[in-house]
């Protein structure tokens, strides 16, 4: 994967697996990137801070 500094995360996925992951968030009322956005923040933003006892600033 080629790292840049734009700012933009580009991963390749099965079409029909995207499809079914747009479904499933359309559902819940979520972009993509509203999603992924909450999961970095509970799964690595978190941890890292439980880890260093700090709190997030997201």
């Amino acid at each position: 994967m080629a790292v840049g500094n734009s700012g933009r995360l580009v991963i390749e996925l099965d079409p029909e697996l995207k499809l079914q992951i747009r479904r499933a968030l359309k559902e819940r009322g979520l972009t993509m990137k509203e999603w992924l956005l909450v999961q970095v923040h509970k799964d690595l933003i978190n941890s890292k801070n439980i880890a260093d006892g700090k709190r997030s600033a997201l």
